[in-house]
């Protein structure tokens, strides 16, 4: 079998394959939300009463034909890649994962642990002052 059905069954496999990788980074996942149904673990590490010096958010999209995105690299064109996304036809998105890492509020994830989960992030031009807000 080959054309739409089987491009959508690739991009299905594709888009799977990585969010288990992605999810794979973190530690223990504490909340799942799926069609607006939330689980969350009621386990938790103990307090190490340090707080969370950084979180690392990842978002996975699936949307029919292609959609390049270019080099973020500051948080204005993080804001505006994320408007654009916004701005996609309902129609057009067949998934959408966002995964984040720590989850828990006594949680902590250093420099150190960052850079060792996601080897190949690099900060932002405008690091440190990164703050998103989307209307």
């Amino acid at each position: 079998m080959s054309g739409p059905d089987q491009t959508i069954r690739e991009a299905k496999i594709n888009f799977n394959q990585l969010s288990i990788t992605e999810r794979a980074v973190c530690d223990k996942e504490t909340l799942v939300n799926v069609n607006n149904k939330k689980v969350k673990d009621s386990t938790s590490k103990a307090d190490t009463g340090s707080q969370s010096e950084y979180i690392a958010v990842t978002i996975l999209v699936a949307t029919r034909g292609l959609y390049k995105l270019p080099t973020v690299d500051d948080s204005s064109t993080l804001k505006q890649e994320l408007q654009n996304l916004k701005s996609l036809p309902s129609n057009n998105i067949l998934s959408v994962e966002v995964l984040w890492t720590p989850q828990e509020e006594d949680d902590n994830l250093s420099e150190l642990q960052l850079l060792k989960k996601y080897p190949l992030l690099k900060p932002f031009k405008d690091y440190p002052f990164v703050k998103i807000t989307l209307e």
